[in-house]
């Protein structure tokens, strides 16, 4: 593809690999490498893995969606209707380092709660899982669609992850849509954020339409969930068009380039919309770090802690550091 200079197309199907290449990883280790005595056995093949993240970190800062100052909602048009959807259920993790009881829901649902107040949304916390028996990410597709078609169904639907809190409660939801283009009737209707390794599903923008209600049911049907419910959403938001030039007009098929013609790169769907970490989904480390992605700053959105789990205490230090900072909920 980039020979073909087609770098958008080279970095999503990067990005793609890579969700198999993490799975290979694991299960190389689950079977073979933590059997294996200290030595060159044990090694996995790490110049793969450096030749992987310097191709998709290069890419991504050449192409992702830019660090521009969040505007503010107009008013041209009506205010849209919103609702903030969370899943904060968790069992008692007797691994856990902080303790046997998760105390996010303590944490993060205050934080939800006095952000929704604030600007008027509508704030459904979801205790209970469509599918009990996967674990909640799995049921984040479900309690969405199941909202957009209520017969008092919103606008747009808000979600965002119980290890998520929002950092900046003078930044609303018509502020992001107005960023990104989508506070009128037109422009996209599924807006998140983007990473080097693809997308973050910890928060999610949701238009309440007809593409967005089977959008979100194929991707409760997908099978391809490797990398939980985000590889779901990545690969359908990829698939129409990732593999083929098909859905591209014949007019923009291919362009002529130093005599040779050039097929064209490949684009999202106009409904999705890829939103800088700042403004929806800024990560904390280790995970910032390790994953050579956005790292979230004092002002910005939401804080996220992927990869940064409650069982840890470095991490559960953050997430009470959060909530004091903003002065809601328990901190202990």
């Amino acid at each position: 593809a980039l020979a073909l200079d087609q770098p958008s197309r080279s970095r999503a199907l990067l990005q793609v690999g890579n969700i198999f290449k993490l799975q290979a990883m694991s299960r190389w280790w689950t079977h073979v490498g933590s059997k294996l005595p200290d030595g060159p056995g044990r090694r996995y093949e790490t110049r793969m893995q450096v030749e992987y993240t310097i191709a998709v970190t290069q890419l991504h800062e050449a192409l992702m969606a830019p660090h521009r100052p969040m505007a503010r909602f107009s008013g041209r048009t009506a205010a849209p209707k919103v609702e903030v959807h969370s899943i904060c259920t968790y069992k008692p993790d007797p691994t856990s380092n902080t303790g046997f009881d998760c105390p996010l829901p303590q944490m993060s649902v205050p934080n939800h709660r006095a952000y929704s107040s604030k600007f008027g949304y509508h704030y459904v916390l979801h205790t209970e899982l469509p599918l009990p028996d996967r674990e909640a990410h799995y049921s984040k597709m479900l309690v969405i669609h199941e909202a957009l078609r209520s017969s008092r169904a919103p606008d747009w639907v808000f979600f965002i992850d119980c290890d998520a809190f929002f950092t900046n409660m003078e930044i609303s939801i018509p502020d992001v849509l107005e960023t990104y283009g989508a506070a009128g009737l037109s422009g996209p209707h599924f807006l998140v954020a983007e990473d080097p390794g693809g997308i973050n599903t910890g928060t999610l923008l949701v238009r309440r339409s007809e593409w967005s209600i089977a959008f979100l049911e194929r991707v409760a049907a997908s099978q391809f969930g490797i990398a939980w419910d985000q590889s779901m959403f990545f690969w359908e938001l990829l698939r129409p068009t990732l593999l083929t030039t098909g859905a591209v007009p014949e007019s923009e098929l291919a362009v002529v380039l130093g005599g040779h013609e050039r097929r064209a790169d490949f684009r999202l769907p106009p409904e999705v919309a890829f939103v800088h970490q700042a403004h929806l989904n800024g990560f904390v480390p280790p995970a910032s770090r390790d994953w050579s992605a956005y790292e979230w700053q004092p002002g910005d959105f939401v804080r996220h802690f992927a990869g940064c789990p409650w069982q840890e205490k470095h991490c559960l230090g953050l997430m009470q550091e959060t909530v004091a900072s903003m002065g809601q909920g328990a901190a202990s």
